[in-house]
């Protein structure tokens, strides 16, 4: 039987990496189901896109979730996972001044709101890591 050195942060790591992935999984099967009404009310140009992505989101929130269920996170893990939701703040931002997309209110309200709960969660994670 392994044992662990005691790890105060763990907990929470895993809470937060598993409601991140819940998170990410729900919306990612929320773009497939509703690609349709969801692309109209957003403004957005293919309701296509909308599958791929949403398949994206399903494949790397479960997989978020499975690891935290599963395992136990590591610091460096979590630190790694919070660098890819600084990236996709990042990215969604570049992209938004790059692109300059077409949205409605809603749609903006959507795509900014991921980019912001993106960017939390990767404070979360990150504060989580440190030692006390």
């Amino acid at each position: 039987m392994s044992t662990y050195p005691a790890d105060p942060g763990f907990p929470r790591r895993r809470a937060i990496l598993l409601i991140d992935g819940v998170i990410v999984a729900a919306a990612g099967l929320a773009m497939i189901i509703f690609q349709r009404p969801l692309a109209a009310a957003m403004g957005w140009p293919s309701a296509g896109t909308l599958v791929p992505l949403g398949v994206a989101f399903l494949i790397w929130g479960g997989a978020l979730a499975a690891w935290a269920r599963t395992s136990r996170p590591t610091r460096g893990f979590t630190l790694a996972v919070a660098v890819v939701n600084n990236l996709w703040f990042d990215a969604t931002i570049i992209l938004i001044a790059l692109l300059r997309p077409p949205l409605t209110g809603i749609g903006w309200v959507v795509v900014l709101g991921s980019a912001i709960v993106a960017m939390i969660f990767s404070v979360l994670q990150v504060m989580s890591t440190r030692r006390t």
